[in-house]
Parts: structure tokens; C-alpha cells; sequence
């Protein structure tokens, strides 16, 4: 912690610290002019899909634990395994469940 704390205090480092992060500050923006429609048009023609987590299920909690990634692996899997599990009376099965998702 002191090696950090001694690193920073040096007025250069801070220096190029901060120059670096007006750079990357002045290419944010750059991006943000040049693909803002872009942007925009992916958002609002990107409405469903299960990348999209809080519409499949705002109360799924194993994405805290992963990498989007990784939790449609294991919903791949999952589905793939169990598509035709029963979740009880009346409830349907695991694949009717994702496909209504």
C-alpha cells in the first residue's frame, strides 16, 4: 500500500495519468458522435432475447455469478437437459417455460 501511495503522490505520474485519461475521455466522445445513431437503432430493434436478462426474468439471480456469456451456456444446457421436466400441476415443462420466455 505504501509503494502505491508513494507512486501516486509523484506529481508525473499524475501527470500522465491524467493526460491518458483525457484521451480516452476525447475518444469516448469521438465514438459517442460518430456511432450515435447506430447505437440507438441497435438498442430499439434489440428488444428481445435472452442476452437481454431482465426481460427473461428480473429475479435471476445466478447472473450475479457469471458472465453473460456464461449464464446463456447454462441456460442452453439447462433447456437442452431438461426441456421436457415437468414444473408441476398445471405449470407446464421446462421447454414450454423458455420458449414462452
Amino acid at each position: 500500500l505504501t509503494e502505491i501511495l508513494r507512486v501516486c503522490s509523484n506529481p508525473r505520474t499524475a501527470q500522465v495519468c491524467r493526460s491518458r485519461l483525457d484521451w480516452l475521455s476525447a475518444k469516448y466522445d469521438l465514438y459517442s458522435l460518430e456511432l450515435r445513431d447506430v447505437e440507438l437503432r441497435e438498442i430499439r430493434t434489440d428488444t428481445c432475447g435472452l442476452y437481454s436478462i431482465p426481460q427473461v426474468d428480473t429475479h435471476l439471480h445466478a447472473s450475479a455469478m457469471m458472465s453473460a456469456p456464461q449464464l446463456m451456456r447454462f441456460i442452453n444446457s439447462a433447456y437442452k437437459k431438461d426441456q421436457d421436466r415437468s414444473l408441476g400441476e398445471g405449470k407446464g415443462t421446462v421447454g414450454e417455460l423458455m420458449c414462452g420466455a
